[in-house]
């Protein structure tokens, strides 16, 4: 049964990538995928093929275990996990588990995409690149790092337990939509809008910037004392927002939406609350993915040869 579920999720990708490959990546014993290790999907990659990185209860990596050598993509890509967090956040009932990359990530590659995903740490020395709905957990360390080569990438919608870093100087760095506990720094001409910045060990905020623009940002941050030089700041809240959130608890990304009855709930220039729930594009509780969530399934034990098998699923695409 659990087969037949992980294939109906796979139909729905298909129909939605029509002119590149699909490669479905599962190291789950009792899953008969078409990889199991996720190293070997991506050396059979060509440019612009998607792998579906199935939730399993053992970590991706070298080996299949944790490990430290770095998995480095090389090609233009996506990987798409199901997203993280279900269980805590109560999204859906049937609970899918994770995608957990264990090593390093380098995308080397132009035009990476990776998406819904449970990452430690990633380093990008491509443009174009998107980080999108992930949850990365570095602690104190560096969540993403990007290379001061690069000139244009994409971080939206991620719940980042970490620091989000140039190495360098890179350019035209568009962080939106994040829920940022650490902090952004070393960025030239970035663009650094609705974000909240939460608490790990300490509240996150911006630091060493250089002619970026923040805006509708949330965080418990003094953005004068943050050595930002020619940046421009407009209609951000800086202060303690703990009092504004659905529950002060930082360990969950669904309590870090604002309360209706908050005075940041309507403050954003489009009349939508400020931080990673507002605007146009906003943060999505468990990296839900746009491809159904299966919630539940309901399917008979036997099946009649001329009948078939009749099967009633259900699943969750809103957001």
């Amino acid at each position: 049964m659990k087969k037949l579920v992980l294939l109906i999720v796979g139909s729905f990708l298909l129909t939605m990538v029509s002119h590149a490959r699909v490669k479905r990546v599962c190291n789950a014993p009792e899953v008969n995928a078409e990889y199991s290790s996720l190293e070997n999907a991506l050396m059979d990659c060509a440019a612009g093929d998607t792998i579906y990185l199935e939730a399993s209860g053992t970590e991706y990596g070298p080996g299949d275990a944790y490990g430290f050598d770095p998995i480095r993509i090389t090609k233009p890509i996506t990987i798409i996990g199901p997203g993280y967090l279900y269980k805590e956040n109560k999204v859906v009932n049937y609970t899918t588990g994770e995608s957990f990359i264990a090593s390093p990530l380098r995308i080397y590659s132009n035009n990476v995409t990776l998406s819904g995903l449970l990452l430690n740490n990633v380093e990008i020395f491509g443009n174009e690149c998107t980080i999108a709905k992930c949850q990365i957990l570095a602690g104190s360390q560096t969540a993403i790092e990007v290379a001061d080569t690069v000139n244009g990438c994409i971080i939206r919608q991620n719940f980042i337990v970490g620091n989000v870093q140039g190495n360098g100087f890179p350019q035209n760095v568009n962080i939106s939509n994040n829920i940022i506990c650490g902090v952004v720094s070393s960025m030239e001409r970035a663009r650094i809008e609705r974000n909240t910045f939460g608490k790990f060990n300490r509240f996150g905020g911006v630091y060493n910037l250089r002619f970026c623009t923040l805006i509708e940002n949330v965080m418990n941050y003094d953005l004068k004392k943050s050595r930002t030089n020619t940046c421009s700041f407009l209609n951000n809240f800086n202060g303690d927002f703990r009092p504004e959130m659905t529950n002060p608890d930082f360990s969950l990304d669904c309590n870090y939406k604002i309360k209706e009855t908050s005075k940041l709930y309507d403050m954003a220039s489009d009349g939508d609350q400020l931080g990673a729930y507002g605007g146009a594009m906003p943060y999505v509780t468990s990296g839900l993915q746009d491809t159904p969530v299966i919630e539940s399934y309901v399917a008979a034990n036997e099946a009649n040869q001329s009948v078939g098998l009749e099967v009633t699923i259900k699943y969750k695409m809103e957001k």
